[in-house]
């Protein structure tokens, strides 16, 4: 039963380029997720969600956003909860980063 649920709800999927140039005028951005199938794909232009978060520029100052170049709002997780793991490169650059503004900020003592 809860297959056959899955089915008919269907799913959401990133945007394609072809996607994006057909509902770009819509208020679609390029890092939009659009309905793939089922119900999901059949009634996407009623079931646009935006997510609001109240003062979320100043909560994302609080956060280590900045740090990555992340600016103008809050980080939030999709629904799949997936997160992409950055290069080892990146994520190196950026422990480097932390240390050192912690120094910068007279901090002695950093556990990572």
């Amino acid at each position: 039963m809860l297959c056959a649920a899955a089915h008919l709800l269907g799913y959401v999927s990133a945007i394609s380029k072809e996607q994006y140039d057909e509902l770009k005028d819509k208020g679609y951005s390029l890092n939009a997720t659009v309905g793939a199938a089922g119900v999901e794909a059949a009634f996407e232009e009623y079931l646009i969600v935006t997510i609001w978060i109240p003062e979320g520029e100043q909560l994302a100052l609080q956060t280590f956003n900045p740090k990555l170049g992340i600016q103008g709002g809050i980080s939030v997780l999709g629904t799949t909860g997936i997160v992409k793991p950055m290069s080892e490169e990146a994520l190196l650059e950026t422990i480097r980063l932390e240390i050192h503004m912690k120094a910068v900020n007279g901090d002695r003592k950093s556990v990572v």
